[in-house]
């Protein structure tokens, strides 16, 4: 397990990257499931979060406008 010194140290080093052309998306699940079905409905969750992201595009002064969001997708 990491310890606050570690998450501290990665977080400073990442700090350091110059801006890219990408945003970057970090995200950390706790993976002690109440239930099975909760893994699938995470996936689901962030695979239609991601995709709504994906489709934002930058107005005029950089911002990040949202547009009307893409249909949900099926389940996999």
């Amino acid at each position: 397990m990491a310890t606050r010194t570690d998450v501290q140290t990665r977080l400073a080093e990442l700090a350091k990257l110059p801006p890219a052309a990408r945003p970057v998306v970090s995200v950390y699940l706790n993976t002690r499931w109440a239930d099975e079905d909760q893994r699938e409905r995470v996936r689901i969750f962030l695979k239609n979060n991601l995709r709504e992201v994906l489709f934002r595009k930058p107005a005029a002064s950089g911002t990040p406008t949202t547009p009307e969001p893409p249909a949900p997708a099926a389940a996999d």
